[in-house]
Order: C-alpha cells, then structure tokens, then sequence
C-alpha cells in the first residue's frame, strides 16, 4: 500500500520528507548547467543556441547585433545610393533637355523632382540591399564563428568579411569571388580592428557590448508596450464613459 502510495507521488505533497534524496529529477539541473553554460556545450551546440528562443521569446542578444547591423546598413547604403543616383539622374535632365521647351519653369521643376524622387528610391534599395547584405553575412560569419569556437579574435571579422566579398562577387565567376574575398577580408580586418579598438577605449568587453545593444533593444519593446497599454487603458475608459453617459 505504501509503495503505491510513493509510486504515485501524491503523498510526497503532505509528506516532503519522505522524498528519496537520491532523487532523479535533480540529476536535471546538471544538464541545465551544461546547457546553459557557454564552456560545457559543444560548438554546436553553441550554434544552435544562437537560433533557439532566449528568455522571452526574444532574440539571442548576438543576433539582435546582426539584426541591428543589417538595417543600419541598409538605411546608411540606402541614403548614400539614393543621392549617387539623384546627383546623375539630375545631370542627365540638364543635359538632355538643353534645348527642350516646357511649358512653364514649374512644369520643369516638377518634372526634374519627380525623376529625381524616382531615382533616389531605385538607387537607395539596389545599393541599400547591396551594403546590407555584404554586412549581414560579415557579421553573421563573425557571430557563428565565434560562437562555434567561442573566443573573439580580430581575424574572425576577416574571414567573415571574405566569405562575404566572395558571396557578393559570385555572378562574376571565380575571378570576381577572388577579388571579393581579397576586398572583403581587407575590409572585414579594417572594421574588426576598429571595434576592438573602440571597445578597448570604453573598456568594455564584447559581451558587454553586445549585452547593452540587447538591453537596449528589450527597452524600446517595453516603453512601445507602455505605450500601447495607455493608449488602450485611454480608448477603453473613453467607451466606459460614453456608455456611463448613455444611461
């Protein structure tokens, strides 16, 4: 009857005393240990960690980084390739309609603008897709190459930032990926010393810097959530007053 009783576990609610200490639920911990502790997992492991959900379904704070590169580059190689084009496509309206008659100085103007506008907006994405993903796949190569082995070194900048020039330079055949590595490892070391660099004057360590982007970012979510909640609390105490009124 007794040994029921404890198969069960029922009696462990009202009796916590009698729980065996040898108990197998505990031998869990360990692995939680391992599995959360970046030095008992596997490279691999480390890697797949960097996918799976992280604390409130939330990125994991190393790709927050990569995401945060990846709309900062295209922003900035959007803004640069916007006005690239505009500058051109101003050039060529001066040049192709010296001798053409508008209709009035306004009609000109509009029309220049809205080639202009046009011409930024083409400009912008292609060269904004460009940059972005050029810096997506150095920084992602950089994240899980570090992650995998982790450690950080400067060199691991370089080869993430040739593997992505060779990317980038692949519908131009073997010759072209050559030349993008070679570009892409330059530039990749370029950025991988001035971030340690950068990181040394604030004498923060990478974790430390990649912890504040996440932190930040967790912010921002919950001052929007803030929001959201007074904007709804307002709208939800305008009904009840209407209705109060009503009556």
């Amino acid at each position: 009857m007794f040994s029921k009783l404890t198969r069960n576990g029922k009696i462990y609610a009202f009796f916590p005393f009698l729980i065996p200490e040898d108990n197998p639920h505990d031998r869990v911990i360990v692995d939680k240990d391992k599995i959360f502790d970046p030095s008992k997992q596997t490279g691999w492991d480390r890697v797949k960690a960097l996918f799976s959900k992280h604390q409130d379904t939330t990125f994991h704070p190393k790709l927050v980084n990569v995401i945060h590169t990846s709309i900062s580059s295209f922003v900035i190689g959007g803004i640069i390739g916007g006005i690239k084009s505009c500058r051109i496509t101003f050039i060529q309206f001066i040049e192709n309609n010296e001798a053409t008659k508008f209709e009035s100085q306004f009609h000109a103007k509009r029309l220049l603008s809205d080639k202009m506008f046009t011409s930024f907006g083409s400009g912008g994405l292609k060269l904004g897709i460009r940059v972005s993903f050029f810096c997506t796949s150095l920084m992602l190569s950089y994240v899980l190459i570090s992650t995998y082995r982790n450690k950080d070194a400067i060199w691991y900048y370089s080869v993430g930032g040739a593997y992505a020039g060779a990317i980038y330079k692949f519908p131009l055949g073997p010759k072209g990926m050559i030349s993008g590595g070679v570009f892409g490892g330059f530039f990749g070391t370029l950025y991988g010393v001035f971030h340690h660099l950068s990181l040394l004057a604030l004498k923060w360590s990478e974790e430390q810097y990649q912890q504040s982007i996440y932190q930040k970012k967790i912010e921002q979510e919950e001052s929007m959530n803030a929001v959201q909640k007074r904007i709804l609390m307002k709208q939800v105490r305008e009904d009840f007053e209407k209705q109060m009124l009503r009556k």
